[in-house]
């Protein structure tokens, strides 16, 4: 197999703009010369041209997805409604035991009572 220098070329310009390495005008104008040069075909930098916005594209659907995902993380943690739904800490010294309420002697009423 040869050396193809356009695809490498292609590739090179593609990979710098994936990589944050090139900006889209700096692809365009590198592009334009190239063809200049006779290097590059149109079709080329046509493919040039999709490759990064097809990028672009897939940039923003991770971009979408991430905030999606951070939408659903920030959703609060449903707390229990009842104590007894509470998870135990077997390692808590906390006294947890309920006291019962007092309970107060009944009163028997006093009557004043005549007896005749």
């Amino acid at each position: 197999m040869s050396f193809d220098f356009k695809i490498w070329l292609k590739t090179g310009l593609i990979d710098g703009y994936k990589q944050a390495s090139f900006s889209m005008p700096y692809i365009t104008t590198m592009t334009a010369n190239y063809i200049v040069a006779g290097m590059l075909t149109q079709t080329d930098a046509a493919d040039i041209a999709t490759a990064c916005a097809e990028w672009d594209a897939e940039l923003a659907r991770i971009e979408e997805e991430k905030k999606a995902q951070e939408a659903i993380d920030d959703v609060p943690t449903v707390l229990p409604i009842f104590p007894e739904d509470e998870p135990v800490d077997e390692g808590s010294t906390e006294d947890t035991t309920v006291e019962e309420p007092a309970v107060l002697p009944a009163v028997e009423e006093e009557t004043d009572s005549v007896v005749v």
